[in-house]
């Protein structure tokens, strides 16, 4: 008896899944998942405690509302403190991203690091990576993120960047 209904319930549990209407039920293709999850930001720094922190937030649109999270997220950062590392990062998706940190060293402000997909190099993805020159002011920074944003990741005049 049992090795008459093994063979059932396999083929039970083959069958694809209907809907109401009697067609094949819609599967999520893994790239709809994959997008869903950009644009965003991520915050990282180092707490009191030593320990490295971060949080993010997906879907960064045309929305004021989000965009009013991002500013305000950006000014809740401790920009000052060099040990805390603060960096805050908007990844329009897994290959174009721009993240700011406090500028290093004697330089005062913040620093921007592009990063956009570059060319296929022996069968593998590459990125092309750029620092910016120091930025003078939370408000200058704040602009490039806005531009970066609105002009879908182009901002190679929005500032000047190291050779």
């Amino acid at each position: 008896m049992i090795s008459f209904a093994l063979p059932a319930i396999v083929v039970l549990n083959s069958c694809e899944k209907k809907d109401e209407r009697g067609g094949a039920a819609p599967t999520e293709s893994p790239s709809s998942t994959v997008s869903a999850d950009y644009p965003k930001f991520v915050r990282t720094w180092i707490a009191a405690n030593g320990l490295e922190q971060s949080d993010e937030a997906n879907s960064i649109t045309q929305n004021p509302k989000t965009r009013q999270l991002m500013e305000e997220r950006f000014r809740e950062m401790e920009w000052s403190n060099e040990s805390a590392k603060a960096s805050f990062m908007i990844e329009l998706d897994a290959g174009r991203s721009l993240k700011l940190k406090s500028a290093s060293g004697d330089q005062k402000g913040f620093s921007a690091i592009w990063s956009r997909p570059g060319p296929m190099l022996g069968g593998a993805t590459s990125a092309i990576v750029k620092k910016s020159q120091p930025i003078p002011s939370a408000e200058k920074a704040l602009e490039l993120l806005q531009t970066y944003v609105t002009s879908d990741g182009d901002i190679q005049a929005a500032t000047e960047w190291e050779e």
